[in-house]
């Protein structure tokens, strides 16, 4: 099943049986692009390389736009999976050959036909931890929005009133990205506007695969921080707390910095009482906005 996009010119195919979305890299910096960890898996066990991700506006022709950070991958043909399903809503009707929007009841033709691309999966078929990871899905889900599962909760401490710097001008292609960037953390819920007194310059970054990042500058804001002391532990005691040990893991966080929350009294409402601050994701959206 495939499906055109009037934004980017993709010919998506439409694959139920693929994990996660991906593109190939179409760009010098894309193909050149450091592999990143993250691996996926063809129906034949095959290894198939990713670079990083990129967060594509799409138009399919529903009466609204999906915005979706794709996996950039080593292939050959862009895919829309199963997350990207879930995550809007979207059915494959395979008997009339339609798309079906759940969210809006509208319905798009789209081709059918045999495709030899198979699908995707974060898995590798031959992986011992395969059932046992099976069992517990979540794990190998890459999910846009972050879920929270712990009682970690950000927090500045910082002396004085509210500063701010004045806003930068971006030009016109970074404006777009940053507009594209912020709309989307407020569709999957991590930012939302605001009306608070503190606000830092905003800049966008490139990225190494020709992708653009968000980035602020906390200067002003650094100097009203309260530091914190806490010593970081030295390697040589690392080093020690590991001695007899054979097995090592590690964990890889998913847009980390969304996963932690900020404290409920430090974000800043119309009808708040005492003075406080948006964070990164907040403070950067009320620059834009500006």
């Amino acid at each position: 099943m495939f499906l055109a996009d009037k934004s980017t010119e993709f010919r998506f195919l439409i694959d139920t049986g693929a994990e996660i979305s991906v593109i190939p890299p179409r760009t010098i910096q894309e193909r050149n692009s450091t592999a990143s960890k993250l691996k996926l898996f063809a129906e034949n066990g095959t290894t198939i390389s990713t670079f990083s991700e990129k967060l594509l506006t799409l138009d399919l022709n529903l009466r609204r736009v999906f915005r979706w950070p794709f996996i950039i991958a080593s292939l050959s043909h862009p895919i829309i999976g199963a997350d990207f399903l879930k995550t809007f809503g979207l059915l494959v009707d395979m008997k009339n050959n339609c798309l079906i929007d759940t969210s809006t009841g509208r319905k798009i033709s789209v081709q059918m036909m045999a495709s030899s691309k198979g699908k995707i999966t974060l898995l590798a078929a031959d992986s011992p931890y395969k059932e046992l990871l099976m069992e517990f899905p979540e794990i190998t889900r890459v999910e846009a929005k972050a879920k929270v599962k712990h009682q970690v909760e950000h927090h500045i401490e910082r002396t004085g009133p509210p500063v701010f710097s004045r806003a930068r001008r971006l030009p016109p292609e970074k404006l777009i990205i940053a507009k594209r960037e912020f709309q989307y953390m407020i569709d999957q819920g991590i930012c939302r506007p605001s009306k608070s007194s503190w606000a830092s310059p905003l800049h966008i970054v490139p990225k190494n695969n020709g992708d653009w990042r968000p980035c602020g500058d906390y200067r002003r804001l650094n100097a009203v921080t309260k530091s914190d002391k806490y010593p970081i532990p030295h390697i040589h005691d690392v080093a020690l707390l590991l001695e007899g040990n054979t097995i090592y893991s590690t964990i890889e966080f998913f847009r980390a910095y969304h996963q932690i929350p900020v404290r409920e009294e430090d974000i800043h409402t119309e009808n708040s009482s005492h003075q406080a601050f948006w964070t990164f994701r907040i403070t950067l959206y009320e620059l834009w906005l500006m």
